[in-house]
């Protein structure tokens, strides 16, 4: 038997330094909560350029805190009034570029991402316009 490492498996996991990264979102999954069976997504974003291209960092959103995923919205070019209710499909949210503020900290003796912040990268298709 034989497990094949290919070159991107070295990025997945690896720590990048704190700062700002233009990033993509490779992919988004939609999952069950295992504590308390709310709905979590989990966001995989890629690094696009610089020294840490093609390392991956992630983020989770759980429908308990949906105020957190207000700033990734924007920043995907969703309009959101806050007057009004909002419906954030994720799967329009796929191959948006944009920025985030990535932070590091140590869990379980290991160093690891932490995106604490979204930005806008550059004018994008607003995520209302993108055809799911």
């Amino acid at each position: 038997m034989k497990l094949r490492i290919t070159p991107e498996d070295h990025l997945k996991g690896r720590a990048v330094d704190p700062g700002i990264y233009n990033v993509e979102v490779a992919n988004v999954e939609e999952k069950q909560a295992g504590t308390d069976g709310s709905q979590n997504w989990n966001v995989e974003f890629k690094v696009i350029d610089g020294k840490f291209k093609g390392v991956t960092v992630y983020k989770t959103f759980n429908e308990k805190g949906a105020g957190f995923a207000i700033d990734f919205a924007k920043a995907c070019g969703a309009t959101i009034d806050p007057k009004k209710d909002y419906d954030l499909d994720f799967n329009r949210t796929l191959h948006c570029k944009l920025r985030v503020d990535v932070k590091n900290k140590l869990y379980e003796g290991n160093m690891k991402n932490n995106v604490v912040g979204f930005l806008p990268l550059a004018k994008e298709t607003p995520i209302e316009k993108v055809e799911a």
